[in-house]
């Protein structure tokens, strides 16, 4: 398979074109921060090896950035926050010999105090795959009714529910080499190959969407940009790949693309620059309008080291989506802009580019044209290499399903 998937590599590469529901207050800031991902003793999970499964109970948050002044900071700015909520940790059955931890009731209560909107991020354990993907949506939808049973037992408003449609945490090192290693990240990632699967995984999750509703919660997903390859081409081969089950139009009442620049500099090696914001940007506000947003990240990390390069892309994003904006993480941001620096991105926020400025940043950089031809060429490698690798996996042979939808009955 892995010699069949790099000749289909080769092949597109040689023709690729060069490259040339609680209510946020009414003055909430367009910048929002993911939060509650931070532990102590890890690095994150983007790009830094796979952690163990039971790090998801056993390492405390790192909430000492949560200073009264940064608490100001968010209250007079109504700054949104998305937080990191693991089931079996955070809420529903805690395993046997796991810590019991009293780390979100409190956030959540001094956040609701200050009147600052929060959004529920539910994710479940790293040995279930941490991400929703096609393959944990019977364990998603369990930590979804453990949820709201939680939140309404302790009387919990968040604004809206999101889910994470990402491959899973293990094969996050496949996803890592996609921009050095081609060929044997594909052969990996083909794996996850069946678009019978796909589809079955996608009508399981309008199910929990439709359940979410219900409830009374909207629901916004996070999904890879490389999801617009596919949306682009009108084939979910690559989101299949990728283990990615969204297929259709309207699935969500917003999607945030992870356009962010430290994790190309780690899948591919340079930099693509603030144009990496507007050049997708214009992809994601033509096929998805203002349900379209973006995330940026990492804070502190390579180029991110510098606030001013942070807030120029703060900048540049809310200039290229008229979704929502938000940033990873918070917790990064405090440690290495300080309090000040977070405010200065709050502010950034509120001042999309000017046409001169959009001009001169929003010429791809020929990192970013690169980048983009090489995901279109292995995004057309996974569209001929679907049949073979859902028939080896059990599930055809066949032909990728289309983007856009329906599934075929």
């Amino acid at each position: 398979m892995k010699t069949f998937l790099a000749a289909a590599l080769a092949a597109v590469l040689l023709a690729a074109p060069a490259p040339a529901h609680a209510e946020a207050p009414a003055d909430t800031g367009r910048l929002m921060f993911w939060v509650g991902e931070e532990m102590h003793g890890s690095s994150g999970l983007a790009g830094y090896g796979l952690p163990k499964p039971e790090d998801y109970w056993d390492l405390p948050r790192d909430q000492s950035v949560y200073t009264p002044e940064l608490w100001d900071v968010l209250e007079r700015n109504h700054t949104p926050l998305g937080f990191n909520l693991r089931y079996r940790r955070d809420f529903g059955p805690i395993p046997a010999g796991r810590p019991q931890r009293d780390e979100v009731l409190p956030f959540m209560r001094e956040a609701a105090r200050r009147h600052i909107p929060v959004k529920a991020l539910i994710q479940i354990p790293y040995s279930d795959g941490y991400w929703s993907n096609e393959d944990n949506s019977a364990i998603v939808a369990e930590a979804v009714d453990e949820f709201d049973r939680w939140a309404h037992d302790h009387e919990l408003r968040f604004t809206d529910v999101s889910l994470d449609l990402e491959s899973s945490i293990q094969d996050t090192d496949a996803i890592f080499r996609i921009g050095t290693d081609p060929a044997n990240a594909l052969g990996t990632l083909a794996r996850n190959a069946g678009p019978r699967h796909q589809c079955a995984a996608a009508e399981e999750y309008r199910q929990i969407v439709r359940d979410l509703r219900g409830r009374g919660y909207d629901v916004t997903a996070s999904v890879y940009p490389y999801t617009i390859d596919d949306a682009l081409d009108g084939m979910a081969a690559f989101s299949d790949f990728f283990d990615m089950p969204l297929i259709g139009q309207d699935e969500y009442d917003g999607l945030l693309f992870m356009t962010m620049r430290t994790v190309y500099i780690q899948a591919n090696g340079a930099d693509p620059g603030p144009s990496l914001q507007l050049d997708y940007g214009n992809d994601i506000r033509a096929l998805y309008g203002d349900e379209g947003g973006i995330t940026l990240g990492e804070a502190g990390v390579g180029p991110y080291k510098d606030v001013d390069v942070m807030a120029t892309d703060v900048r540049a994003a809310v200039s290229a989506v008229d979704g929502p904006v938000g940033l990873y993480s918070l917790e990064k941001s405090v440690k290495a802009y300080g309090v000040a620096g977070v405010e200065r991105l709050i502010r950034a926020g509120e001042r999309p580019l000017s046409a001169a400025e959009r001009t001169a940043l929003g010429r791809p950089s020929a990192e970013l044209l690169l980048a983009r031809a090489q995901l279109r060429a292995i995004d057309a490698a996974a569209v001929v290499a679907t049949p073979p690798a859902a028939a080896a996996n059990g599930d055809g042979p066949a032909l990728p399903n289309a983007f856009w939808g329906p599934c075929p009955r």
